[in-house]
């Protein structure tokens, strides 16, 4: 008697006596403070997958990967065409939404070439990745710039008269800003 006296003193925190032996302990009933918890996680987690479903695909860098402009040369323009073309055959345009601009790598360019680089390296937004992998005697030649040439998807001709030096680029296929203009990075097109 004393044993089953103990039992149901004590069964609101979970105890139960041998006759209940399909039961164990710590399980949950309905009503119950852990139960409520459990079901505030699921249901918040449930809100979390379906808003995530329901955002578009296309992933937006919104930080200004341009550090600087310049005159692309004829090479690099034909290059750049080259690899539009390449990029359009291969991923037609399907959805509307889609930016109506896309960025493709056209060369390299030479620190030298850009003015006053330290300044707008440090005043950059995306360049932390190219200073921080330089130590004490970080020089010029320490530097890789990328040209990036801005493309209208719709006309396959460039946007503007110049391109873009970036210190780093974007993912393939991110959007990302470059200067004020918004743009898929397609790299090489391939």
């Amino acid at each position: 008697m004393h044993t089953s006296n103990f039992v149901v003193q004590n069964r609101d925190i979970g105890f139960f006596d041998e006759s209940s032996a399909v039961r164990r302990r710590g399980t949950l009933r309905p009503g119950s403070f852990r139960s409520g918890r459990l079901k505030r996680l699921f249901c918040g987690l449930a809100c979390f997958l379906v808003a995530g479903c329901a955002v578009g695909g296309y992933r937006v860098d919104d930080r200004n990967f341009a550090i600087d402009t310049y005159r692309p040369k004829s090479n690099e323009l034909r290059l750049a065409e080259a690899r539009v073309r390449s990029y359009q055959g291969r991923n037609p345009a399907g959805s509307k939404s889609a930016p109506p601009y896309l960025a493709v790598a056209a060369g390299t360019i030479l620190p030298s070439e850009v003015q006053n680089l330290w300044p707008k390296l440090i005043s950059a937004e995306t360049s932390a990745g190219v200073l921080a992998h330089g130590g004490e005697d970080l020089a010029y030649h320490d530097f890789l710039l990328h040209g990036v040439l801005i493309f209208d998807a719709r006309t396959g001709r460039l946007a503007n008269d110049f391109g873009y030096v970036t210190a780093e680029t974007p993912q393939l296929g991110r959007i990302a800003r470059f200067g004020t203009c918004y743009a898929r990075f397609i790299g090489t097109g391939h």
